[in-house]
Order: structure tokens, then C-alpha cells, then sequence
């Protein structure tokens, strides 16, 4: 067996563990955090002071899941695009610019990941608890972090595909909303 093969194998098996934990983890505290909001509902309207710590926590929810969400969203291509201009352009440059965006998003998130590093750090640094619940404060931004640094990693695979599709000049798979609107233009055409 070659070396790359197992680096590949490696590579494939920790790609596919860490989409799984993403799943679970998203699906897992919407669940949570959505019986919590249930429960303080409840609390509330039997006139009861509700839980001090839920508002944190949903706020905290909002932002971890859809950064996770999104960074999803790059491995599956099922983010909104403005395609007109590809759809327009010779096949190698609309290959060249999508992998250009794909590029700017990729540098765009590796740096918001790793100012959210320096910030969790810098919480950690000065030991910033949480109001509500005295939690450490930076624990909440591991996830923001490794949200954003995974999105921008995924980007940069998307740029890859990109080079190779210019180089290739091969025909780009469209996207879910792509595949969608032609669908509706064939239907209407029937």
C-alpha cells in the first residue's frame, strides 16, 4: 500500500468522523436548547421567574449553529450564489472566477477564525466568566473558532476543485438553487 493511500485513507476517515460530530452536535443542542426554551415558556406563563442563564445560552445556540450550519454548507456547495455571471461566461472563466470567490471566502473566514483564536484566548487570558452562570466565557468561542477556521479549510477545497475544473476546463456541477431553477425552467417549458 502507498503512502498517499494512506494519507488519503487518514484524511477520508477524519473528514467523515468530524461531519458526523458536526451533525450530532447541531442536532443535538437545537434539540437541548429548544426543550430548555419549551420549559422556560411554561415556567413563564405559570408566572414564575424563568432560568437567569437561558438568554445566554439561545444567543450562544444562534451563533454556534449557524456558524457550524454554514460551514456545512460549504462541503454540501447549498449556499446561495449569484450565478449569473457564471452562467454567462465561457466555461474556463466561469470555472476561473467562482474558484477567485471560492479563494476570497477562503481567506475571508481563515482570518475571522483565527481573530476568534486570539479572542478566545484573550479570555481565557483574562479569565472572563459568563454573568449569568460564572462558565468560563471562552469555552463558547472554541466552537465560534473552529466554525469559522473549518468553513474557510473547506473553502480552500473548494478552490482546489476550482483550479482543477479551470484547468481542465471541465463543466462545474451545479449548485442545489442551479439545479433547482433549471428544473423550474424545464417544467414550464413542458
Amino acid at each position: 500500500m502507498k503512502t498517499g493511500s494512506i494519507v488519503q485513507k487518514a484524511v477520508k476517515t477524519w473528514c467523515w468522523f468530524y461531519d458526523r460530530a458536526e451533525m450530532h452536535f447541531l442536532t443535538l443542542f437545537t434539540l437541548i436548547t429548544g426543550a430548555l426554551i419549551m420549559v422556560e415558556i411554561v415556567i413563564r406563563a405559570c408566572g414564575l421567574q424563568g432560568f437567569r442563564w437561558m438568554e445566554e445560552l439561545g444567543r450562544f445556540m444562534l451563533v454556534t449553529t449557524t456558524l457550524i450550519g454554514c460551514s456545512n454548507a460549504v462541503k454540501s456547495n447549498g449556499h446561495m450564489v449569484m450565478d449569473a455571471l457564471y452562467s454567462v461566461l465561457p466555461r474556463r472563466v466561469s470555472n476561473g472566477v467562482r474558484a477567485l470567490s471560492f479563494l476570497i471566502s477562503a481567506v475571508l473566514y481563515l482570518y475571522l477564525g483565527w481573530y476568534a483564536f486570539q479572542w478566545m484566548l484573550k479570555l481565557k487570558e483574562i479569565g472572563k466568566m459568563m454573568e449569568s452562570v460564572r462558565f468560563p466565557s471562552y469555552v463558547m468561542w472554541v466552537f465560534v473558532a473552529v466554525a469559522l477556521i473549518t468553513m474557510g479549510g473547506r473553502y480552500v477545497i473548494q478552490f482546489g476543485h476550482g483550479v482543477v475544473k479551470v484547468i481542465r476546463n471541465e463543466e462545474s456541477l451545479p449548485t442545489e438553487t442551479e439545479a433547482e431553477v433549471n428544473k423550474a425552467f424545464q417544467e414550464e417549458d413542458q
